[in-house]
């Protein structure tokens, strides 16, 4: 009989995580927050001592890596994922980024020791489009590798058993995954014609953007469709995706452009729909939540302002996200725990918190760094839950929005303190500028200056253009950020909205 590859974690810490996750999407109360840091195979692969060119070169060698890879990760980070079968996780035709366009007629390169990348885009004209919507998305190119990949991963199955302690034999190789996400609509066209050429068009020729949405629309629908019968997945049909470029349109534009294709490809699927998008997507997040109905927003980019997304999506969507992964990559484990623990301080009370980094931790950063994650949750993020409230509704969150301090305690777990603003507090620089109100936590008094402002809709910021500065230019004070566990950070006002 082959070796086991064996996991060193058991199966009732597993049952462990799977119950905190699934508590925590259903919006209940799991006995911590959840932590999955987000470490894909660019990261893991060099661990096992694989090169890219050989992962890519051989589908045996994409399966033995990515099982060692797993082991080696359920080992040495401390997270809450709880499988490692799946795509983006166990035994999958692991080709990145690049399957979509690398089956619309894009080159692809692999280099020796990266992972792949996409070449130039070809699509310019009527013509081009024309010769687009000819092609076989599904049998040519990356696709038909996936396809060769996968069978040849199942027929050497039996040679990679994989066991958890005190678990059961199973083999991850005998039902791999196809890569069933997508880059996105705008994603993929980003790709055929070259990202400037797709923003030059979005301008000049819009007519020939939605097109070419449509088609690539089309494409990815067959393509997924034959996913789902290939592999027998179940019903009804979950789908991750993501559409990275798009972040940069305007909400206008994207509502015009962009969002059409995005509801057909969305809404072709009845199951739980998670989508990811990296940057600063806080003009979309209406979008994501209103229009498109996404149940959860995973890898939200570090740059979104945590105060907006939990106003729009706190207690409606499962939000994963978003410490800072070059602070993770490159600062202390103090910094990546007290990073941690504002996500937490500012999201938590809305229940469907998962922490993860925003989005992708870089090859290298330090494993010490990276598990202060789930430390910083360990340390706070069990307040949260075992404080029996929560804020889980849209009219809880309309209350918070009409006050300005959520308070926990373990006796009454649902307290809502209005904090009014004495009349010697009613400073303005002009007569539409509501001040911030008065910060209670435990007697303690606001401190002028203080780098740990809370703003309002512009967003936080420690730098120039930071609530701080703001704060001194028009004579207020400023607001030292709450430190105490179960205090909800302020929900304070510069400017009217």
């Amino acid at each position: 009989m082959p070796k086991i590859i064996e996991i060193n974690v058991s199966v009732e810490e597993l049952a462990a995580r799977r119950r905190r996750i699934e508590q925590t999407k259903r919006f209940e109360v799991p006995d911590r927050i959840p932590v999955v840091p987000a470490i894909a195979h660019r990261f893991l692969v060099p661990v096992t001592g694989v090169r890219f060119r050989d992962y890519y070169a051989d589908p045996e060698t994409m399966l033995r890596t990515q099982l060692r890879a797993q082991k080696w990760l359920m080992e040495n980070i401390r997270t809450d994922a709880y499988s490692i079968t799946g795509p983006w996780v166990g035994a999958w035709t692991d080709f990145q980024n690049t399957f979509e366009a690398g089956s619309l007629g894009c080159p692809i390169t692999f280099p020796d020791d990266d992972i792949p990348w996409v070449g130039s885009g070809w699509v310019e004209t009527e013509h081009d489009l024309r010769t687009l919507e000819a092609m076989d998305f599904v049998h040519d190119g990356i696709n038909a590798r996936q396809i060769a990949y996968r069978n040849a991963m199942i027929r050497v199955a039996e040679k990679y058993p994989v066991r958890f302690n005190g678990g059961d034999i199973f083999y991850p190789g005998a039902q791999p995954s196809l890569t069933h996400t997508s880059d996105g609509p705008f994603g993929v066209a980003g790709d055929l014609m070259g990202q400037t050429e797709l923003f030059i068009a979005v301008k000049e020729r819009p007519d020939f953007v939605v097109e070419l949405l449509r088609i690539v629309t089309d494409k990815l629908i067959a393509y997924l469709d034959f996913c789902w019968e290939e592999e027998n997945l179940p019903r009804p049909r979950d789908f991750a995706w993501t559409d990275d470029l798009a972040v940069s349109l305007s909400e206008e534009t994207y509502r015009s452009l962009v969002l059409p294709a995005e509801q057909r490809l969305r809404f072709h699927f009845d199951g739980r729909l998670s989508l990811h998008m990296c940057g600063t997507s806080d003009h979309l997040l209406e979008i994501f939540t209103d229009d498109l109905r996404i149940h959860e927003f995973q890898g939200f980019g570090y740059q979104v302002s945590l105060d907006r997304v939990a106003r729009v999506m706190g207690g409606r969507v499962t939000l994963i996200g978003n410490v800072d992964p070059m602070l993770v990559h490159g600062g202390t484990p103090e910094e990546v725990r007290d990073a941690t623990r504002n996500v937490i301080e500012i999201l938590g009370p809305t229940r469907g918190l998962i922490i993860q980094d925003g989005s992708n931790i870089p090859p290298g950063s330090p494993l010490e760094n990276i598990n202060a994650m789930t430390e910083a949750a360990e340390l706070y993020g069990r307040n949260y839950c075992h404080a029996a409230g929560g804020i889980r509704t849209g009219r809880d969150r309309a209350r918070v929005s009409r006050t300005h301090v959520v308070t926990r305690k373990s006796r009454a777990p649902r307290i809502y303190v209005r904090v009014r603003r004495p009349r010697r507090e009613r400073r303005h620089a002009g007569p539409e500028r509501p001040l911030y109100p008065r910060w209670h936590r435990h007697g303690a008094r606001p401190s002028a200056g203080s780098p740990n402002v809370s703003s309002g809709p512009a967003g936080r910021g420690r730098g120039a253009h930071g609530p701080a500065r703001r704060c001194g230019a028009l004579g207020l004070p400023g607001i030292r950020r709450g430190r105490h566990p179960l205090v909800v950070r302020l929900r304070s006002r510069l400017v009217g909205r």
